[in-house]
C-alpha cells in the first residue's frame, strides 16, 4: 500500500513540474515567420507547375532546408507532426546538389542533434536539415525571388529551363 505522504510528496512534484512547463513555454514564445509566408494556393499552383524545389520551412524558431516536388503535401506532413505553426517562407527551384550546397552554406547554424550523455558539449553531431534563423540565413530566405506563375498555373518565371 502507498502511503499518503509519498502521493502528497509526488502530487506536489508533478504540480512543480506542470508550472516549470507553463514557465518554459511562455519564455519560448512562438517565433514570427522570417519572410512572406506562402498560402496552400500558391503551393498547389506551384505544384502544379512540376519539378523540383528547394523548402524553407520554418516551424516555431528553426528553419528545415529540404527538398520536394510536392509542396503541399511537404507543408501538410510537417503540420501533422508539429505543435507549432508550420510556414513556407522560402523556395528556390533546385536539385539535391543544391539542397546539398545549402546545408554546406548555413552549416554554422545548422542545430545539434546529439550530446553525450552527461549534456556536455563535448561531442556533437551536426547533421540533419534543421537550422537555427541566423541573420546569414534569413537574408539568404528573403533575398530570394518569389516564383511567379498564372492563374492557369503556367510558370511565368522560377521555372526551370
Amino acid at each position: 500500500m502507498v502511503e499518503p505522504e509519498s502521493i502528497r510528496h509526488l502530487l506536489a512534484k508533478v504540480e512543480r513540474l506542470e508550472k516549470k512547463l507553463v514557465q518554459l513555454q511562455s519564455t519560448a514564445g512562438l517565433a514570427e515567420p522570417i519572410a512572406t509566408v506562402f498560402t496552400w494556393e500558391e503551393l498547389r499552383a506551384l505544384d502544379a507547375l512540376g519539378g523540383g524545389w528547394i523548402y524553407y520551412l520554418q516551424i516555431s524558431r528553426y528553419v528545415k532546408i529540404g527538398k520536394t516536388s510536392k509542396l503541399a503535401d511537404r507543408i501538410s506532413s510537417a503540420a501533422t507532426f508539429s505543435p507549432f505553426p508550420v510556414w513556407m517562407v522560402g523556395l528556390e527551384r533546385g536539385s539535391h546538389s543544391l539542397e546539398q550546397a545549402r546545408h554546406q552554406q548555413f552549416n554554422e547554424s545548422r542545430l545539434l542533434r546529439r550530446e553525450d550523455q552527461q549534456g556536455s558539449a563535448a561531442w556533437r553531431d551536426k547533421v540533419g536539415e534543421w537550422f537555427r534563423p541566423t541573420p546569414h540565413l534569413i537574408g539568404h530566405v528573403q533575398g530570394l525571388e518569389r516564383p511567379i506563375y498564372n492563374d492557369s498555373a503556367a510558370a511565368v518565371s522560377g521555372a526551370p529551363p
